[in-house]
């Protein structure tokens, strides 16, 4: 689905999976993240959540599951 298909509620739920996915990796890092590190999780988490979404994905831990699995299991 097109970004620009996405409703509110969807946008809602992508938005919130993506900031706790983020606010996890940093304090699972042990210490802060430099911009570069929060840039690559930023992108793996987002593309991951975006095709979890697209697949029909919409359980709030789910996504979640999804956006941590993209950053700590990342494709090759």
């Amino acid at each position: 689905m097109p970004f620009s298909s996405y409703d509110v509620h969807g946008l809602r739920l992508l938005s919130h999976a993506h900031a706790e996915a983020m606010e996890r990796m940093q304090k699972s890092l042990n210490r802060p993240c430099t911009q570069g590190e929060k840039t690559a999780f930023s992108r793996r988490i987002t593309a991951n959540l975006t095709k979890a979404y697209d697949s029909g994905i919409r359980e709030p831990s789910a996504l979640l599951d999804a956006a941590l699995h993209a950053v700590l299991l990342p494709s090759v």
